[in-house]
């Protein structure tokens, strides 16, 4: 009983332990080898950053 609830308890946190690191490192090379789609909207979005930080403390306060 207490062998098999050890077992299984180092089945699961093993293979999670192993699993989440090697599903990121794929998702790492995907995103590397392919262009980000929506990159010019990103771009777009932080160009007008200090825009807001300079308009809207005012606004705020």
């Amino acid at each position: 009983m207490l062998t098999t609830l050890t077992l299984d308890f180092h089945i699961i946190f093993a293979t999670i332990g192993v699993g989440v690191p090697v599903m990121i490192s794929i998702a790492e090379l995907i995103g590397i080898k392919k262009p980000i789609y929506h990159q010019k909207q990103r771009q777009r979005f932080y160009k007008h950053i200090p825009i807001l930080k300079v308009y809207l403390p005012p606004l705020i306060n």
